[in-house]
């Protein structure tokens, strides 16, 4: 009886040992599972844009439906066409911390110039469907590509941390050329929307104003909020991811804070938003207005969606631009002449 009491005892440890070695086995993989989550994260929407199609694949809404194509369309043949029709030229320049960067200038010899600064994993040149209607008004269009995207170097997209300073460089650059009494309006959308605003500290007194379409106020709550809302995931993968940026590129992301800029900026601002996004959360327009210290108008477009804005609601947004033009622009042109 006692040895078989011994024996089922020495059978009951091995069971719980191989248990113990299981369960550590699976925390493990699980780990491994949330870092490497995590990092092609950070790597499709900060880093070089590996894998970020697949990324994309697994967003509610990520990848344009078949209806969301449909309304694209129209301004996508309309884009092409007027890019057929006129040749941009390729303009360079370097950065303080030696990254080249790339981008295309359509010139019409006007003291106004539009500068757009395009969206995550775009470029210059491929979508900015606003060009022919600034273009109409005759305004120079400057499209850059961000660093690290089209022909631009780097090695990431950090909402502002670095580019921020590209931006100021490229606004030097219009005012070098159409001088100092040009006028600037920069349009960004997203990504380009917080460089916007994070360059806007220190942007030249020639710019008239900012249109930001669909802009962030944190870095870190928007990713909090596109986790939950497009991934259904859980707040363990977005501290890993935090803590993979920093590690990889140099910032936190809670350090990228748009109300922060705007707070010390005086450079008028207009937010496009549509109140049915799921990717940026429509409270970061209201976040960024109470935060700005100049007047800041937000455009809420009830049935907005990410990315759709301009193909479903272009009248209404042309209308908002335009008063912002008749105000900032105009008004000051005739107080020059006057």
């Amino acid at each position: 009886m006692k040895g078989r009491k011994i024996k089922k005892e020495c059978n009951l440890r091995q069971i719980g040992n191989m248990a113990l070695i299981v369960g550590v086995f699976a925390i493990f993989l699980v780990g491994i599972c949330f870092v490497r989550f995590s990092k092609a994260y950070v790597n499709a929407f900060i880093g070089n844009y590996t894998g970020i199609e697949e990324v994309l694949a697994t967003m509610k809404g990520g990848v344009a439906t078949d209806a969301a194509k449909r309304e694209l369309l129209a301004c996508q043949n309309d884009y092409d066409a007027w890019k057929e029709q006129h040749q941009g030229e390729r303009v360079t320049l370097q950065t303080e911390d030696n990254i080249r960067l790339s981008g295309l200038l359509y010139d019409q010899g006007g003291k106004e110039t539009v500068v757009y600064l395009h969206n995550i994993g775009s470029a210059a040149g491929e979508d900015f469907y606003y060009a022919p209607w600034y273009w109409e008004k005759g305004y120079n269009i400057l499209m850059p590509d961000n660093r690290a995207h089209g022909e631009s170097e780097g090695n990431c997209a950090s909402y502002g941390v670095y580019e921020a300073e590209d931006v100021n460089q490229w606004l030097q650059l219009i005012c070098e050329k159409y001088g100092d009494d040009s006028q600037i309006i920069v349009h960004g959308d997203t990504l380009g929307a917080a460089a916007a605003l994070m360059a806007s500290v220190n942007y030249p007194e020639q710019v008239a104003f900012t249109v930001a379409e669909s802009p962030v106020a944190n870095l870190y709550d928007a990713a909090a909020y596109m986790m939950k809302n497009q991934f259904s995931s859980i707040p363990f993968f977005l501290w890993i991811g935090d803590w993979y940026c920093n590690k990889a590129y140099g910032f936190h992301l809670k350090d990228v804070d748009m109300c922060d800029a705007v707070q010390q900026s005086d450079t008028p601002l207009l937010i496009l938003s549509g109140l049915e996004d799921t990717v940026v959360d429509p409270e970061n327009a209201v976040a960024i207005q109470a935060a700005s210290g100049a007047d800041c108008q937000i455009l809420g477009i009830e049935d907005g969606t990410h990315g759709l804005l301009y193909a479903k609601h272009s009248d209404e947004i042309k209308q908002s631009i335009d008063r912002f033009i008749g105000e900032y622009i105009n008004n000051q042109q005739q107080l020059v002449v006057k």
